[in-house]
């Protein structure tokens, strides 16, 4: 029996049929920084069949060329309203270029321009958002201060925000928006809750040691173990239980 060979108009159609159910909506926030924003923005519209809303600071504007700006006229959202609807819609909010004001402003929920505005109203929403942090990074020589940064990230990321470093920036969005699709069945989800018991045997327990703690995670510390102020804070933000042996 002869079987029939698949053409590419079969194979086309197949992949429209597809796209529908694997639709998802996302934002992008350009907030500054460095990075190429046509490579960033690519790297989205591959994953989606839309193209995604953009939302952009006075200081991105600034620095990105005009020719880019030019490009994405169409899917700027500029007034508060039109991020919110983009927000709402979303299935997941994207910052490619996160700088460190605003790091410390989605920390303490400022939200006085379009781009802080639509990041909180993601958070407050509980949107997943994938940040890049390569711009925000906390190395500096003044460790204070390096600790405050650390402070305002670990606070995003008890609200559910994932930093990713820019190489890990095209898996971490297949994995947001398509959870198993692009993992070919080799990783399993990070566990939660109950599912995940971490063992510390340090005496003193830095957010160094904690950072990586899923929400709602048992933490098994040794029974005289210290844990400083501001992990202890991180641990509580996340519902983590502390068991002492």
């Amino acid at each position: 029996m002869k079987r029939n060979a698949l053409t590419e108009d079969m194979i086309v159609g197949m992949v429209e049929a597809l796209l529908p159910i694997l639709s998802k909506r996302a934002v992008i926030f350009f907030t500054g920084g460095s990075g190429k924003p046509e490579t960033l923005t690519k790297q989205v519209d591959d994953l989606l069949l839309l193209k995604s809303p953009i939302v952009v600071s006075e200081s991105f504007r600034r620095q990105v060329g005009a020719g880019f700006l030019r490009a994405v006229a169409h899917r700027l959202a500029q007034t508060n309203e039109q991020v919110y609807s983009a927000v709402t819609q979303a299935d997941l909010a994207v910052i490619p270029i996160l700088t460190r004001n605003t790091l410390a402003k989605a920390a303490l929920g400022i939200s006085d321009t379009p781009v802080t505005y639509g990041i909180a109203h993601a958070l407050t929403q509980g949107k997943p958002v994938v940040a890049i942090k390569g711009s925000c990074a906390s190395s500096c020589r003044n460790p204070a201060y390096g600790r405050m940064l650390e402070g305002h990230e670990a606070v995003l990321q008890s609200f559910g925000v994932q930093f990713v470093e820019g190489c890990d920036f095209s898996s971490a969005l297949k994995e947001r928006l398509y959870p198993g699709i692009f993992s070919n069945g080799q990783r399993k989800s990070a566990p939660t809750g109950q599912e995940c018991q971490i063992v510390l045997e340090a005496s003193l327990i830095t957010y160094a040691d904690i950072q990586a703690v899923p929400p709602q995670a048992s933490v098994v510390i040794l029974q005289n173990a210290r844990i400083t102020p501001f992990a202890k804070d991180f641990l509580d933000a996340r519902r983590v239980t502390l068991i002492r042996r």
